[in-house]
C-alpha cells in the first residue's frame, strides 16, 4: 500500500523501533522448527512404526498449531513476538501424546486385534496417563495467565494452552480414528 502525502519542504519521515525484521526472524523460527521437528518426528517413527502411522502422528503438530490459531483468532490474541515464542517453545511437547497413542494403538494390531478394536484399546489403555500427562503441563502454563506484573506472558501461555488442549484432541479423537484403519497400520 501506498500513501501520497504532501509534505513540507525539507521534511523527511524516518520509520524507527519497527519490529517487523524480530517478528519475522520469529516466524522463520517457528516454521523451521515445526519442519525440524516433523521430520525428526517423521524419521524417528518410520524406524519404529510403519510409515503411514508416522504420517499420521506428525500431522497432529500442523493441526493443532493450525486450530490454535483459529483459537488465537477468535479471542483477539495476535502473532507477536510473545505468541510466537509460545508456539516455538510448545512445538516439542504437540507430538508426545500422539507417539505414545500410536505406539500402544500398534502394539495392539501386532497383538492380533483389529485395527478398529486396536485402536479403541490402545487408546483407552494410555489415556490418563497421557491425559494427566498433558493437563500438569497445561496447569503449570496457566498460572502465568494470573500472576501480576506477568501480564505480557498471558499470551504466550494462552497459545500454550491452546495448542495442547487441541493436541489432546488430535491424539484421542482424530489420531485414533485414522490408526482404527487396517490399510493405515498394515503395510
Amino acid at each position: 500500500d501506498e500513501l501520497s502525502v504532501s509534505l513540507p519542504k525539507d521534511t523527511q519521515i524516518t520509520l524507527t523501533n519497527t519490529r517487523a525484521e524480530y517478528i519475522t526472524g520469529r516466524l522463520n523460527l517457528l516454521i523451521n522448527n515445526g519442519l525440524m521437528g516433523l521430520g525428526l518426528v517423521v524419521a524417528l517413527l518410520f524406524l519404529f512404526l510403519n510409515g503411514k502411522t508416522a504420517l499420521w502422528v506428525a500431522a497432529g503438530i500442523p493441526t493443532s498449531m493450525l486450530a490454535a490459531m483459529g483459537l488465537m483468532y477468535v479471542f483477539g490474541v495476535t502473532i507477536n513476538m510473545i505468541s510466537l515464542f509460545g508456539m516455538i517453545l510448545v512445538v516439542g511437547i504437540l507430538v508426545d501424546d500422539g507417539i505414545v497413542i500410536a505406539e500402544n494403538i500398534y502394539s495392539h494390531f501386532e497383538r492380533g486385534k483389529t485395527a478398529k478394536q486396536a485402536a479403541l484399546d490402545g487408546t483407552m489403555e494410555v489415556l490418563p496417563s497421557v491425559f494427566s500427562s498433558v493437563l500438569t503441563t497445561m496447569v503449570a502454563f496457566s498460572v502465568l495467565l494470573y500472576v501480576e506484573g506477568l501480564e505480557v506472558m498471558r499470551e504466550m501461555a494462552f497459545v500454550v494452552l491452546a495448542c495442547l488442549a487441541f493436541s489432546l484432541i488430535e491424539a484421542f479423537i482424530i489420531l485414533p480414528a485414522h490408526l482404527g484403519h487396517k490399510t493405515i497400520l498394515s503395510e
